[in-house]
C-alpha cells in the first residue's frame, strides 16, 4: 500500500531532463496551457536543482537586468493595468542574448494588458508566485513574426528541455499551441 505522501500531488520545479524522464514514469499531470506541471511529491524532491538545458549545462544569461533571474525556474511577470495597478503572474522564462522570452495563452490578461502598455516588471519567484528577489523594471512586447516566435520557442526548449516539449505536445493536442502568445522582455541599459 502506498503512503499518503506518495499520493499527494504538488507543484514541480523544472529541472534536469533526465530527472524529468523519471517523472514521466511516475506520472506527470499538465495543465492545458503547459504553464504548470504537477507530479507526485517523491519526484518533486528529485527536481529541486537549478534549471539546466538539454545537455545538462546550466542556462546562463548576459550581464544585464536578467542576471537577477539566473538560476531560477520561474519569474514573476507583472504588467500594468489602465488603473496603474500591477498584476503579477509566475511564468517560465528563457534568456536569449539581452532579452528574456515568455509564453502565455493568447487570451490571457497579461497579453491584453501588454497591448495597452509595454511597461513590465520581473522578479525571481517560486512556482506559486512568491517573489524571492528584487523587482526589475522592463519593457515587454508581443512577438508577431514567425521568426521571432521560433526564437522564443527555441530559447524555452533549450532551457526546459523535455518539459517544454511535453507542454508543447499537450498544447498541440488540445489545440492551444496556435493560440499561444510569445513575449520578449527587454531590460533598460544600466
Amino acid at each position: 500500500m502506498r503512503s499518503q505522501a506518495s499520493r499527494h500531488k504538488s507543484p514541480a520545479q523544472p529541472g534536469d531532463t533526465a530527472q524529468l524522464a523519471h517523472g514521466f514514469v511516475q506520472g506527470f499531470l499538465f495543465d492545458a496551457c503547459g504553464a504548470q506541471l504537477l507530479c507526485s511529491a517523491s519526484v518533486v524532491d528529485l527536481m529541486q536543482s537549478a534549471p539546466k538545458g538539454r545537455a545538462g549545462k546550466e542556462v546562463t544569461m548576459t550581464k544585464n537586468g536578467s542576471s537577477a533571474l539566473q538560476g531560477n525556474a520561474y519569474c514573476s511577470f507583472s504588467t500594468r493595468k489602465r488603473s496603474g495597478d500591477w498584476v503579477s503572474t509566475p511564468v517560465w522564462f528563457a534568456p536569449d542574448g539581452d532579452s528574456v522570452y515568455l509564453f502565455s495563452a493568447g487570451n490571457a490578461g497579461k497579453v491584453k494588458r501588454l497591448r495597452n502598455f509595454p511597461d513590465a516588471r520581473v522578479a525571481p519567484c517560486t512556482v506559486t508566485g512568491t517573489v524571492t528577489g528584487a523587482w526589475i523594471e522592463a519593457e515587454a512586447c508581443l512577438l508577431t513574426t514567425p521568426a521571432d516566435e521560433k526564437t522564443a520557442l527555441d530559447a524555452l526548449r533549450r532551457k526546459y528541455g523535455l518539459q517544454m516539449l511535453a507542454a508543447d505536445f499537450f498544447s498541440k493536442l488540445t489545440g492551444k499551441m496556435q493560440r499561444r502568445a510569445y513575449i520578449r522582455v527587454n531590460f533598460p541599459a544600466t
